[in-house]
């Protein structure tokens, strides 16, 4: 059977029918489209907010690479040196007391690589290197213990 066939009243309740689906389809798309302008608004204000925080990180980081702050101070070399002749001192003083003798070099008990100067001397020996300009040296016989002072100790509590 046709629409035409149909009784008026049927008619008009399909026109209803077909009305009422079409309406529901517009406000549907009405419905989708304000939801894509919010979203759109969304990803929007996202990019305006991390933007500038993106922009200013890099920002820092340039400047930042182009002064390079020093990795040591001169006390923390100092220190460095001070810890090394100590290292090269206590190596001589465990090989003297395990052979009786003093060893020829520093290779001979591990330490050929430790940037310190080694001399056997008459009355014992000297383990001595410099940095900055400044010669830190242990000569046999002094305090060993009192040479290294407070190395060990973190900065803060020196």
């Amino acid at each position: 059977m046709s629409p035409h066939e149909l009784p008026p009243e049927q008619r008009k309740t399909a026109g209803n029918i077909v009305a009422a689906i079409m309406e529901e389809a517009a406000e549907k798309a009405a419905a989708q489209a304000a939801a894509k302008q919010v979203k759109g608004k969304r990803h929007s204000t996202i990019v305006f907010i991390l933007l500038p925080i993106l922009i200013a990180l890099v920002s820092w980081n340039v400047v930042r690479t182009m002064n390079p702050s020093e990795p040591f101070d001169s006390e923390d070399l100092s220190d460095g040196a001070r810890m090394a002749v100590y290292l090269a001192a206590d190596a001589v003083i465990a090989y003297r007391d395990s052979t009786g003798t003093l060893p020829r070099g520093l290779s001979v008990v591990g330490l050929g690589d430790l940037p310190v100067t080694y001399e056997v001397e008459a009355s014992g020996f000297t383990v001595s290197t410099s940095v900055s300009g400044r010669v830190v040296s242990y000569r046999s016989g002094q305090d060993l213990r009192a040479f290294v002072g407070d190395l060990a100790l973190p900065r803060g509590t020196r």
